[in-house]
């Protein structure tokens, strides 16, 4: 039994269609200094426009982390891909924050791949 009606909500001005897809989920098998790094798959639609100068930032869990130098692409789903160098990633920690120059800019209700290279944690949770 409801005490009101339903409240109308809103949008947040994030983003809509948000996937997360990875290539692997193995645990790391080895002890190398520089272990191998394996593609994830995000696919998502801004809210709002990211120009030219904006940036995204994708957080990582626990255990996993950018390799340095980061290695990321840009594409809308239906196929053109962003010059690689109008778009930069950074690493900070377990945070990666990608920027687009030039002309490459995220439009407002398309949908994006953002393909990022991580190296995934040395142990799994039980």
């Amino acid at each position: 039994q409801e005490s009101s009606p339903p409240i109308p909500g809103f949008d947040l001005w994030t983003f809509s269609g948000v996937s997360v897809e990875p290539t692997s989920r193995a645990k790391i098998l080895t002890t190398d200094e520089k272990p191998p790094a394996t593609p994830v798959r995000i696919t998502l639609s801004p809210y709002n426009r990211v120009p030219p100068g904006g940036f995204l930032r994708v957080s990582l869990p626990n255990g996993f982390v950018p390799p340095d130098p980061c290695d990321v692409t840009v594409e809308r789903v239906t196929g053109s891909v962003f010059p690689a160098e109008e778009v930069a990633c950074s690493v900070d920690d377990s945070r990666v924050e990608i920027a687009f120059s030039g002309t490459s800019e995220l439009q407002r209700n398309v949908e994006y791949r953002v393909v990022l290279a991580v190296v995934n944690p040395a142990t799994t949770a039980a």
